[in-house]
């Protein structure tokens, strides 16, 4: 199976209009109809279930959509440890049937969501509180530092709140309210003690209600952050830990000494036991915090884990590496030395495996049994699913018997062997175990080699959920029955085994062992300062306590956006006018539009230059707009206010009016918005129209869209125009519109029609068809005989040029893929043309690429090379 390459069809919104089953008299099918979820571009699924319907696919949390030879699938994962699996029927752009088992047949229509305009923006007035520029009002704290606020602010943001209890707090207490007053989100210097003091001073306050549920939050997830963080660090310690036990540096002592060497063996494999723990640990602890994080946070978690992936691999492969030199390094007498310490302990370390092999098959037994007394539920793909759960754990309690059984033979057998007789037994195993290591050590550097490329983050993804749901659930499953004498027996026998108490605080704090004393085990285990491995991760790799709680949110997700837009609209505690002449006559006066300084300044920098800089509109308080309609103004305003302008509702007309507005008071957000939508509709009649535009405008992004169009579009664009074009300008769009023929039409001058005899595809040659038309010329029928081959001719060039065209946008898409999964293996330190380049030297084999840009002397040097050009 593969992953379906049509994955992006599927992406976007759907709703679920019909709900049917496969046999009429099915009367568990529960109404499904309502229930929206969005497929995102990263692997991610969002449900909207407001009737709160038992359907397991919606607690998923992401999906992964692939293809075999018959069908294709959507998986969705992240449901207590099961993937489910529907069956896509029909896919298209507006419709989508899923099947699931013979069981359940849903039809969904695509739906367009409102909210994904290009002209929404990120809406904040933290610069007019940073500056204090047109205060009407101060604040001071404790320490007697005074913050220079607005009333007009204030008012929207907190109400009819008592301002002046705000004076003598604590300065990082103020400073974090009003920051939140002033932009609805935390400062991104706040720490846990300031947002804790937050709550304490705040939490009997309504007007600050907001505030204290965001610092709640930031507490919560910034715990869990750095929860995580510290449980991958002391992964990493723990291997860097085991890679120490056999370094070179004591390689001379092991060599001569195997008490040591059996030693070191058994402290990794404790360290090994902690690893595994420690994963575990990781797994149940994001399942159990990612209902609280937002998806961009749960996104950037995973990002996180996946940025540490190489390490880990690279940290095994060191391991085994280094085990190897010393393993390898024997001669015959030490490995005979080695072998007849070892010896002796093998019968024992048998008859604990052995032991811990029966306890794990009576736990596997005792689970299976609770299973089968559970009543189903009637619900088909909760039954289903509890069904295939349970026949996969019988599944393992069978392997776990045959191992029971393996071990028992393994331990009898060795018993019963003389003493010279286990020693030889023993050489002989280091021997076949040193022989494999090589083996794993290639197939690690393999791994390793093709890491970036083979595992996709949204692969990665899936595959996390996945293992993560799989091992919370088993874990829940051991604390139900965490009271058996066989489970207490056997976590029992692993504590004594390992004996660390870094082991015991984790079982504890995965509530599998009772709290018996004072212990830290519910709290993080302790940063380390050795060595992680941590120096070959990008800069980037580490993960920020910080998540969208400290980011300046959407103007169409914000409130106080909406506060300042009704600001807008009632014209209160306005200070500045917008004088607007008539349209008949210049002279005469048509209205006055209201405004208020300190949002335009906080909001637009040409405003802020103008209103703080002394010049005439600073002193009148009037900016005359000679030039400038009303509606043009209405909707300029609306954007620097946070109003999100609903992109259907504009023509081309007044994106290009708002454009020039944007680029003339320097409005970079919604110049970039503007350019997005009109980028989105050109087409052959308006590409030169609005080149010409972007090129007089300084817009570049979509010059360079109207570029990309037309060399795509080549001679179907309207030439209507072209001769108005600056010569720049027109020569570029000629050379674009030849590169573009000659592109689709170069492979009728190649082989296998590069001579002057070529075959059409109903095999007729070229000059088979001049002697048929030559011969036919002589008789009566010559003009329909002509016309004919006239006719077939012109077909025969209209389907080259169609296979053409189709396989110009297959090359174009290559690129595209080629360039896209490039940039998510090198990250953003390459730039797009240096990417282009290193796609198309390779041929669009990312493999080649990777290895391309790998092997140059200098990656870095190169990519700023190709960024400056």
């Amino acid at each position: 199976m593969a992953r379906y390459s049509g994955s992006k069809q599927l992406q976007g919104t759907w709703l679920i209009v019909e709900c049917q089953a496969h046999t009429a008299d099915d009367s568990s099918l529960p109404n499904l109809k309502g229930i929206e979820f969005q497929l995102e571009k990263g692997g991610f699924v969002i449900w909207k279930n407001e009737r709160n319907v038992d359907f397991p696919p919606t607690f998923c949390d992401t999906y992964e959509v692939y293809s075999s030879s018959f069908s294709t699938f959507v998986r969705f994962a992240g449901f207590r440890g099961s993937v489910i699996e529907f069956r896509v029927e029909k896919p298209s752009h507006q419709e989508l049937i899923l099947c699931f088992d013979s069981w359940i047949i849903l039809t969904c229509k695509r739906i367009t969501t409102k909210t994904q305009s290009g002209l929404d923006n990120s809406f904040t007035l933290t610069d007019a509180l940073e500056e204090g520029y047109f205060s009407d009002f101060e604040l001071c704290a404790a320490n007697g530092h005074s913050f220079q606020v607005h009333k007009t602010i204030l008012s929207l943001s907190l109400g009819d709140f008592d301002w002046q209890s705000l004076n003598g707090l604590p300065e990082a207490v103020l400073s974090t309210a009003l920051h939140f007053s002033y932009s609805n989100h935390l400062p991104s210097t706040l720490s846990s003690q300031t947002a804790k003091l937050c709550i304490e001073h705040f939490q009997n306050q309504h007007a600050m209600a907001n505030l204290v549920k965001l610092c709640q939050s930031f507490l919560k997830n910034t715990a869990a952050r750095a929860e995580l963080h510290s449980l991958v660090n002391s992964i990493h310690a723990s291997l860097e830990r085991m890679i120490s036990l056999f370094d070179t540096s004591s390689e001379a002592d092991m060599l001569v000494n195997a008490a040591r060497l059996w030693q070191s063996v058994k402290q990794s494999l404790g360290e090994g036991v902690l690893v595994v723990v420690r994963f575990v640990q990781l797994c149940v602890t994001f399942t159990k915090h990612k209902s609280d994080l937002s998806s961009e946070e749960r996104r950037e978690v995973v990002t996180y884990f996946r940025s540490r992936l190489p390490v880990f691999v690279s940290q095994v492969y060191r391991l085994l590496k280094c085990f190897r030199n010393l393993i390898g390094g024997l001669s015959a007498s030490q490995n005979f030395v080695l072998a007849s310490y070892i010896a002796p302990e093998v019968e024992g370390a048998l008859s604990v495996i052995w032991a811990l092999a029966i306890e794990c098959k009576n736990i596997t037994e005792q689970i299976v049994i609770s299973f089968r007394a559970q009543t189903l539920t009637g619900h088909c793909i909760a039954d289903t699913l509890l069904d295939k759960e349970a026949h996969k754990l019988k599944n393992l309690h069978e392997k776990l018997l045959l191992a029971v059984k393996f071990l028992s033979h393994k331990k009898e057998k060795y018993t019963e062997m003389s003493v010279s007789s286990q020693v030889r037994s023993v050489m002989r195993n280091i021997k076949l175990f040193v022989e494999e290591i090589p083996l794993v050590i290639f197939r690690l550097e393999e791994i390793i080699a093709s890491l970036d490329v083979s595992l996709t983050m949204a692969e990665f993804q899936f595959t996390f959920y996945n293992v993560s749901s799989k091992i919370n659930q088993t874990i829940s499953h051991l604390k139900e029955i965490k009271t058996e004498p066989n489970v207490r027996a056997l976590l029992q026998q692993v504590c004594d085994l390992v004996q660390r108490e870094e082991l015991n605080a984790s079982l504890i704090t995965l509530e599998l062992l009772d709290n018996t004393g004072p212990s830290t085990a519910h709290s993080a285990p302790p940063p380390t300062n050795e060595p992680t491995g941590a120096d070959s991760l990008p800069k980037n790799g580490d993960l920020s306590m910080f998540g969208p709680l400290c980011r300046e949110p959407m103007a169409s997700k914000s409130p106080l956006a909406r506060q300042v837009f009704l600001l807008l609209e009632s014209q209160n505690y306005s200070d500045l006018e917008f004088v607007l002449p008539s349209d008949a006559d210049a002279s005469q006066v048509s209205h006055l539009v209201k405004a208020h300084r300190v949002i335009l300044a906080a909001r637009c920098r040409w405003f802020h230059r103008a209103l703080l800089s002394g010049m005439r509109e600073a002193i009148d308080r009037k900016i005359t707009l000679p030039d400038c309609s009303a509606q043009l103004l209405s909707l300029f305003l609306r954007f620097l206010y946070g109003d999100h302008l609903d992109q259907t509702t504009l023509s081309n007309e007044q994106l290009i009016d708002l454009l020039i507005m944007a680029d003339r008071f320097e409005v970079e957000q919604l110049s970039t918005g503007c350019q997005t939508v009109l980028t989105s509709r050109l087409d052959n009649s308006n590409v030169l129209c609005m080149l010409a535009i972007a090129d007089q405008w300084s817009a570049t992004q979509l010059q360079e869209s109207c570029i990309a169009f037309i060399w795509k579009h080549g001679d179907l664009v309207d030439k209507e125009g072209l001769e108005d074009l600056p010569a720049h300008l027109r020569s570029q769009v000629q050379l674009q519109t030849s590169n573009s023929n000659t592109s689709k039409h170069h492979w009728l001058s190649s082989s296998p029609y590069s001579g002057d005899t070529y075959r059409d595809m109903w095999g007729v040659t070229s000059s088979d068809r001049s002697s048929s038309s030559r011969s036919s010329s002589s008789s009566s029928s010559s003009s329909s005989s002509k016309e004919s081959v006239d006719l077939l001719q012109e077909l025969t060039n209209e389907m080259r040029i169609a296979v053409a065209e189709v396989e110009q946008e297959q090359q174009e898409q290559l690129l595209e893929n080629c360039v896209s999964a490039l940039d998510d293996i090198l990250g953003g330190e390459v730039s797009r043309p240096e990417l282009l380049r290193l796609a198309l030297a390779a041929d669009c084999d990312i493999n080649r690429a990777v290895n391309y840009y790998l092997a140059q002397p200098d990656p870095s040097n190169l990519s700023t090379k190709g960024s400056s050009k």
